[in-house]
């Protein structure tokens, strides 16, 4: 796609400039998914492992549980009917239980759409609330040691995409990058995104388990 707009950049840009536009505007919300999907990847990664490596639930924070089983609880969250509580408690307790307590391996496999739901627009804080779901507080300060000086560039650039990606899915037809613009992101968030996994996998395994 990048290639495309670069070519067509260099033969007319004038006479090209609504095919590089549509096109640059594609990659950015492409690019943003890639993000998104990355991050949450990575987050299934370890929810294979806990799962597959037998941990102990007194390894695992509470918030794991939470989330997994975050449908059911804010469904007993917006309802005062006694019916309604008794029941969906009654299909947690069926289909999550094997989540909850603080001894024992977790007994059957966790539920990546549940524990992902909720998860999108990846700015920096969302990723960090998300990573906070497995009890990973420490997400920005780990991250700003891992890639010390770069950490305001690569920050504020995922931010930015992310909300230029925001703007273009909500109509804003003035915005826009380059060609040369998008390339630059690219290297970016590459390096942002490995950043993210060394620094995810590095307290994975030192508080939970190896996801690499």
């Amino acid at each position: 796609m990048l290639k495309m707009a670069r070519k067509f950049e260099s033969e007319n840009p004038l006479g090209n400039a609504e095919k590089i536009n549509a096109i640059c505007r594609g990659g950015i919300v492409l690019l943003c998914g890639h993000v998104e999907g990355y991050i949450k990847e990575l987050g299934e990664l370890a929810l294979t492992n806990i799962y597959e490596k037998e941990v102990c639930k007194s390894k695992i924070s509470p918030l794991l549980a939470y989330y997994a089983s975050k449908d059911h609880i804010d469904k007993i969250k917006d309802t005062s009917s006694a019916d309604t509580i008794a029941e969906t408690l009654a299909e947690m307790f069926a289909t999550q239980f094997h989540l909850w307590g603080d001894s024992g391996p977790i007994a059957a496999p966790i539920s990546e759409d549940l524990f992902n739901r909720g998860f999108a627009s990846p700015s920096v804080k969302n990723i960090s609330k998300y990573l906070g779901r497995f009890g990973y507080r420490h997400y920005k300060r780990d991250l700003e040691r891992q890639i010390k000086a770069e950490v305001g560039v690569f920050t504020t650039s995922v931010n930015h995409l992310v909300d230029t990606r925001n703007k273009i899915a909500h109509g804003d037809r003035g915005t826009s990058k380059t060609p040369s613009d998008i390339l630059e992101i690219v290297k970016i968030v590459h390096k942002f995104c490995r950043a993210t996994d060394d620094v995810f996998a590095k307290w994975c395994r030192e508080k939970i388990c190896s996801i690499r």
